[in-house]
């Protein structure tokens, strides 16, 4: 581009690039968003996924942390020894 660019022209492109980052934007929530729901499914499929950790003795706190990162990761932390 080595002649020069009309300030219209600069101003529809630099529209098209707010509308393109619009679009990302929502299509990142919305994977997101559908990411958090097939999860949910996933648990709820489950027989009693939580039974072998409310067996563990444990804090109510190391409970609670361990539960959230099932939910979000898949899979219990891992014990450190």
């Amino acid at each position: 581009m080595s002649e020069i660019v009309e300030f219209s022209e600069y101003v529809i492109c630099q529209e098209r690039y707010e509308r393109a980052r619009e679009r990302y934007n929502y299509a990142g929530a919305d994977l997101e968003l559908a990411s958090i729901r097939k999860r949910l499914v996933e648990i709820g499929n489950q027989v009693e996924p939580l039974a072998g950790l409310m067996k563990k003795e444990m804090s109510e706190r190391k409970r609670l942390y361990a539960s959230a990162f099932y939910v979000v990761v898949g899979r219990f932390p891992e014990e450190k020894k």
